[in-house]
């Protein structure tokens, strides 16, 4: 019997979702369906069911990389310097990223459904929570380094961080050009606020 290769599994994994993240583009989540994943992918629809049960299981799996690539962006942050000046320039790249159209289309849909579908709603909520837990601990560590104010409320400013982005992405997205050019140093005074105010 021939071992599975780990290389193989990623890179197919990758490519259903690359294809089912296009297909939710560019007709939406509920008009996507697996038969139209495996043409865009170019993988059987059997072979496609090995790594996805169904349409929520790839979206879930989509939430949770993005979810593992912004804790990993989070730690990478410094932990001496001028944090809150680092939060704001992460917090402004993140937003351009996180606006783009494909992307924003994408996060749309994933929560439109979201809405609908315990299940996924379920597992968001869990991203959600890993997320601010991972931007609390980095928040910490800086007061503890003296990278921030030791009366920041950690709890606090994470929450804000997050809303901040939430808003930030919406806006930007649906914003015409002059101001979403305007937008960015708007997000860099915000978010250099939330760690003045304390």
């Amino acid at each position: 019997m021939r071992k599975a290769d780990p290389e193989l599994r990623i890179q197919r994994e990758r490519q259903i979702i690359d294809a089912a993240i296009s297909c939710f583009v560019e007709t939406g989540f509920h008009q996507t369906s697996m038969q139209h994943v495996a043409a865009a992918s170019g993988l059987s629809i059997g072979l496609i069911y090995r790594y996805f049960e169904n349409k929520e299981a790839i979206i879930a799996r989509v939430a949770q990389l993005d979810r593992d690539a912004t804790i990993q962006a989070v730690a990478s942050l410094p932990e001496d310097g001028d944090a809150a000046a680092a939060w704001a320039e992460w917090l402004t790249a993140a937003v351009n990223e996180w606006s783009e159209p494909g992307t924003a289309r994408l996060v749309n849909e994933v929560y439109a459904e979201a809405a609908r579908n315990a299940g996924l709603q379920a597992t968001l909520q869990d991203s959600e929570a890993e997320l601010t837990l991972a931007i609390e601990r980095k928040l910490k560590r800086q007061v503890e380094t003296g990278a921030l104010s030791a009366s920041l409320p950690v709890t606090d400013t994470a929450l804000g961080l997050l809303v901040l982005f939430d808003g930030a992405v919406s806006r930007r997205f649906s914003s015409p050009e002059p101001a979403r050019l305007a937008l960015d140093g708007v997000i860099r005074a915000l978010a250099a606020g939330l760690f003045r105010a304390n």
